[in-house]
């Protein structure tokens, strides 16, 4: 991408950033006006004595969860309209994935889903904001985790493995579940598309965002009764890997397996 190409691009998105602070701005405030008179007519029925009171109840609960969710799709569409205001820093990925099994394992476990990990010895240190690389890399991993639930629990299987490439590092996340159809393939990544009865269509878009904005990319390989992966690239400046291919910190190969 050219400068000018670039430049192009940030203005579009600022333009479209305004604009969506705007539109959240005027759907938000209605949705918290209901939210708040909803929370005070549960309180009223908060002791149904008749079955009209408690069928009524019932639909005051639905009605709170539903509006939870709109705001939900609400602030997850202003993330990605707005973007995220990265603060990339040199970062270990190795390390911070192995933090991030160890604090998924106990859901792992809870799920029966076998959650194995494969890092690269050799990676150099990227710059990194791991708050979002973190909320990206989760976001995919529930995805896995709920894409093997009707599986024999034996056949649950997550696989984390890293790479190093010629002017980057790579993270793949792998499951063996039923695998995403081509039609499905061609809109994971699209605004709004979901398949989940209780998806906002968010999720993975966030992650491309994430990923993006990380002047990284990424890319899905699924097929269908086998399984799906999605590789993450995150660049690195080849004038910095000289320094950082030598971190002390950099981890010796490691292989984990839990379930």
């Amino acid at each position: 991408m050219t400068g000018r190409e670039r430049r192009k691009k940030v203005d579009r998105l600022t333009f479209l950033s305004a604009m969506a602070g705007g539109l959240v701005h005027e759907v938000k405030t209605p949705l918290s006006t209901m939210s708040v008179n909803l929370q005070l007519l549960k309180e009223e029925w908060e002791n149904p004595e008749t079955q009209k009171e408690m069928r009524t109840l019932k639909r005051v609960e639905i009605l709170m969860r539903e509006i939870q969710r709109l705001e939900d799709v609400v602030n997850d569409f202003l993330h990605f309209a707005r973007g995220f205001s990265l603060e990339p820093v040199p970062s270990n990925i190795n390390r911070l994935i192995q933090e991030l099994v160890e604090f998924m394992n106990p859901e792992a476990l809870r799920q029966k889903v076998r959650l194995s990990v494969f890092l690269d010895p050799g990676l150099p240190e990227v710059p990194l904001d791991w708050k979002y690389v973190q909320k990206a890399l989760m976001n995919i991993i529930h995805n896995a985790f709920q894409a093997l639930q009707d599986l024999d629990e034996r056949a649950r299987e997550v696989l984390i493995r890293t790479a190093r490439r010629p002017d980057g590092i790579e993270v793949a996340i792998t499951d063996t579940g039923p695998g995403i159809d081509p039609e499905r393939r061609e809109k994971i990544f699209q605004v709004f598309y979901t398949t989940k009865k209780d998806g906002t269509g968010m999720g993975l878009p966030v992650v491309r965002r994430i990923v993006e904005e990380h002047y990284g990319t990424v890319s899905l390989h699924s097929e269908v009764g086998k399984g799906t992966s999605f590789v993450l690239f995150f660049p690195f400046d080849e004038a910095e890997e000289g320094e950082n291919r030598e971190s002390p910190d950099n981890d010796r190969g490691v292989k984990k397996g839990t379930g």
